[in-house]
């Protein structure tokens, strides 16, 4: 299935940590990751970050929801004697979901907490990925906490159309070659960050023999 990070796009409900490096707290939680470049500071116990999703980084077309999965890379700074631990979370409006509390180190550390809960209950559903969801840090305990990058990465199922559907979703109409598949991989990751395990690309190399053409595929 593909996957596809949910990146953070504006401040959120929660804005208790402090920027240290970068032009702004969003930027500096962004992907790629950059560790030392920028970066956000949690200055008390309990403090909270949280950042609405970019519309850009949502594709389009999500048929099924198999799984969000909270990513956070963070440090500690090793001049300072406490041991601080900290929390990925999910929110969406007055709900949150935590994911494990972290230890961190003296070195850059991406964690991942798989198969977050929906906030609120239930199971997640195609309409739920959307700007109203929220991708945040919590200091638990100690000082100093630093986080670099804060996202969601959504593990989903195409719609109708599955990869057919995404190609026609990149823009100008184009003629390509099924022996371009790799480059059609290529245009996905550039235009919306998804990517395509080896085995979707050969069903979607079958699929695309199949639509309308048997040998060239055209997009919109």
């Amino acid at each position: 299935m593909p996957i596809a990070n949910l990146r953070p796009g504006a401040i959120g409900t929660n804005d208790g940590w402090t920027l240290l490096a970068g032009s702004t707290k969003v930027s500096a939680v962004d992907l790629p990751d950059d560790d030392s470049t920028s970066y956000i500071y949690g200055p008390s116990d309990g403090a909270l970050q949280s950042f609405s999703i970019s519309a850009a980084s949502i594709p389009p077309g999500i048929g099924v929801v198999n799984a969000v999965n909270g990513k956070l890379r963070a440090f500690m700074d090793t001049a300072d004697p406490g041991t601080p631990t900290a929390s990925f979370y999910l929110r969406i409006g007055g709900s949150t979901t935590f994911g494990s509390s972290r230890t961190l180190t003296g070195a850059w550390t991406t964690y991942t907490d798989a198969s977050m809960a929906k906030p609120g209950g239930g199971g997640w559903l195609p309409g739920d990925i959307s700007t109203s969801v929220e991708v945040g840090v919590k200091r638990d305990a100690n000082d100093f906490p630093y986080a670099t990058s804060i996202y969601a990465e959504l593990d989903y199922q195409s719609g109708s159309g599955g990869l057919v559907f995404l190609l026609l979703s990149l823009g100008p109409l184009v003629a390509v070659g099924l022996d371009r598949m790799p480059s059609l991989a290529s245009a996905l990751w550039r235009a919306r960050r998804i990517r395509f395990r080896q085995s979707e690309l050969a069903e979607a190399y079958r699929a695309l023999r199949a639509y309308r053409h048997p040998r060239v595929f055209c997009m919109r």
